[in-house]
């Protein structure tokens, strides 16, 4: 269901090409595995309990990240732990921003859109987000 979820909100913003949500959904799944209250290392502590490392759908590091989500959730009254905050958080975020009209350009290459990737989320470690994003690609649809 959050999965589904979170392809519908990518789709909303207007991201109609195929790699292109395959890449955000790979890195995504990388980084969450589209739990919102995973903490760095895989434990499920909630945003107030997530001490170091990432936080949440996107592992948010930084402070300024990991603040910017708390700060969108008491602006919209939610729980920042709520997909619906994240989602809010992830879509205002300057990262983001920076590099969505990458992701609505269609018909580019997987490296294109996995450069982006890299762009808004600044991971340290290429892992299984590669592997998942080219499992989306071949889902039928």
């Amino acid at each position: 269901e959050v999965e589904q979820k979170v392809l519908d909100a990518f789709q909303d913003r207007g991201i109609k090409d195929k790699v292109a949500l395959a890449v955000l959904m790979g890195n995504v799944k990388h980084e969450s595995q589209f739990k919102t209250t995973i903490c760095e290392g895989g434990k499920l502590t909630g945003y107030r309990g997530c001490w170091r490392g990432g936080f949440g759908l996107i592992q948010w590091t930084t402070v300024g990240r990991y603040d910017g989500l708390g700060r969108t959730a008491r602006a919209h009254q939610l729980d920042p732990n709520s997909l619906d905050a994240q989602l809010k958080w992830l879509f205002a975020e300057r990262e983001w921003r920076e590099v969505e009209a990458r992701f609505k350009t269609e018909g580019q290459s997987f490296q294109y859109y996995m450069n982006a990737a890299y762009r808004w989320l600044g991971w340290g470690i290429y892992g299984s987000r590669g592997h998942y994003a080219n499992q989306y690609v071949h889902l039928e649809t």
